[in-house]
């Protein structure tokens, strides 16, 4: 800790001489005189003079209730106090201490030792007011004082006129006062127990004012600060200047604004990687925090997905997560990476449906980059630096060992319903392949085993019914294919016959496929049409 020495000052050996000198002169009918071993001042009457202050050169003297000059001593004079040492010079401009032999308190505290600041007319600082504390500037240095006189020390709140508090750290009782700046100090008992640790980080205004309840730019950084003083090293919700106790904080929440305090206080800028709530019995979330918004947490509560009516949807192994819930998401471009956050400001990974069930023209905001349209995109679930990040191309998707591969295009959304790199992809976006072990298969278009849920685009053109053969890499057949005896032509990308290898006549098997059926749009209207 801190510490101080208030010097109290004392007369030389030449000074207490001169003193002596002085004070012999007085001896006479009236003025000061010396009786035995000590010092009294005589009226015109002859009679001691009691409680009196008595000038003698520079200094004052005091004669007690006996008429003898105090020494070493607080004087207590028309509701003052003031200090004479051991010469019974009345001291100015200076700090002494008494032992507190009286067990007096000082703000409530007991303490081993009693400070006064003199004035420059020996008068001790002190409060007018007892109900509140006289505060004053001493060499740069802030303190507060009694009705007593007596120095604060520790933690003090003190009470302005107009009602408003202030919380001080006023040291040790040796040091009294006000801290400025940080300090790590431990935590008054009376609040303790709403604490799990007995120390904590503090902040001090330059006049030593406790910062509280806000949040504050210091050195270069955002720190908060709760309504007990104690500095945020976690999830706090607030308004830009008014933080919330953590008792409060809930990242779902819908009221106020969502931080992040690092473990060093301030609050974080960037990428950030923690649990949600500070619930440490969860997985950690990868957050974003923006510095152009005061370090607020990018989408919490959707904030940044407002004014659109598209929601997100994740899927599984090609299939709806039914476990997860709809979440109103906003996209980021971060060093040139496209990433999605949920409505609680959480990076999401995986393929995520966006969708609107009354807007078809809806998009999802993306901070710094264009707008993403209604469909399927993935963010890398993938570990270390592509986490996260949203993929372009051809992509392979690994679910405990299962693999479904997408197409996504320049925009990050996925092919579908169409034909793409020489590939057929569903409505869901996955690849269609031969699956349990087959060369090759056959997919009807539509109906309710389907791969399409509007018209197939294969090539150019489109077909709202028919069937085509994919083979175990998703590569879409043409010409003859042979399955299981089954000669199947393909023209087109489409199956346009299918008969029994062995039959010289290729006879039709009309219950092996499904006829071709080409459409396409017709603008009046408004609706797919037959191609004759």
């Amino acid at each position: 800790m801190r510490k101080q020495t208030k010097l109290v000052a004392v007369l030389s050996a030449a000074a207490l001489f001169a003193i002596g000198a002085s004070m012999t002169s007085f001896a006479a009918a009236r003025g000061w005189a010396q009786e035995d071993d000590t010092w009294v001042y005589l009226n015109s009457s002859g009679e001691r003079v009691t409680e009196e202050w008595k000038r003698s050169g520079n200094n004052y003297y005091w004669l007690d209730e006996n008429g003898e000059m105090a020494k070493n001593q607080i004087v207590e004079h028309n509701d003052n106090y003031y200090y004479v040492n051991e010469d019974g010079v009345r001291l100015a401009s200076q700090w002494v201490s008494v032992e507190n032999d009286d067990d007096d308190t000082v703000d409530g505290k007991e303490v081993d030792v009693l400070w006064y600041y003199l004035g420059t007319t020996g008068r001790a600082y002190k409060s007018e007011d007892p109900d509140m504390l006289k505060t004053s500037l001493i060499n740069g240095k802030r303190y507060f004082f009694d009705e007593n006189a007596h120095m604060v020390s520790g933690w003090t709140t003190t009470t302005s006129s107009g009602g408003s508090e202030a919380t001080y750290y006023l040291g040790e009782e040796n040091e009294g006062w006000a801290t400025t700046g940080w300090a790590f100090l431990e935590i008054p008992e009376e609040i303790q127990g709403e604490y799990d640790v007995d120390e904590a980080w503090f902040n001090f205004q330059s006049s030593g004012k406790a910062r509280k309840s806000t949040r504050a730019y210091i050195s270069n950084a955002y720190y908060s600060f709760d309504d007990n003083g104690v500095m945020l090293d976690d999830w706090q919700r607030g308004s830009d200047t008014v933080v919330s106790t953590p008792a409060n904080i809930k990242l779902d929440d819908p009221n106020g604004k969502t931080f992040y305090n690092l473990e060093t206080g301030n609050q974080g800028t960037g990428w950030v990687h923690t649990y949600q709530d500070d619930d440490e019995g969860g997985d950690e979330k990868w957050f974003y925090l923006e510095s152009t918004k005061n370090n607020q947490v990018f989408n919490n509560n959707g904030k940044d997905a407002a004014n659109n009516d598209v929601v997100a949807k994740k899927f599984v192994s090609g299939a709806p997560d039914t476990s997860a819930a709809l979440d109103r998401v906003a996209a980021k471009v971060i060093k040139g990476k496209t990433y999605l956050f949920n409505n609680k400001g959480e990076m999401v990974t995986g393929v995520y449906r966006l969708s609107s069930a009354t807007d078809p023209n809806a998009k999802v905001r993306c901070s710094g980059g264009q707008a993403l349209d209604q469909g399927y995109y993935y963010f890398s679930k993938n570990g270390g630096s592509a986490e996260g990040r949203m993929e372009k191309g051809r992509t392979t998707i690994d679910y405990d060992g299962e693999k479904f591969t997408y197409y996504f295009n320049k925009n990050g959304k996925a092919c579908v319903n169409e034909l793409n790199d020489g590939a057929v992809y569903n409505w869901r976006g996955v690849r269609v392949e031969a699956k349990d072990g087959n060369a090759n298969q056959v997919y009807s278009i539509s109906g309710s085993e389907g791969i399409a849920s509007t018209p197939l685009k294969l090539g150019t053109k489109y077909f709202d019914a028919g069937s085509i053969i994919v083979s175990s890499t998703g590569k879409i057949r043409t010409g003859s294919v042979i399955i299981d005896d089954v000669r199947y032509i393909v023209n087109n990308y489409v199956v346009t016959d299918a008969y029994d290898r062995h039959d010289s006549d290729k006879t039709t098997l009309t219950d092996m496929f499904v006829p071709a059926h080409q459409v396409k749009w017709d603008d009046t209207a408004k609706d797919w049409v037959e191609v004759q």
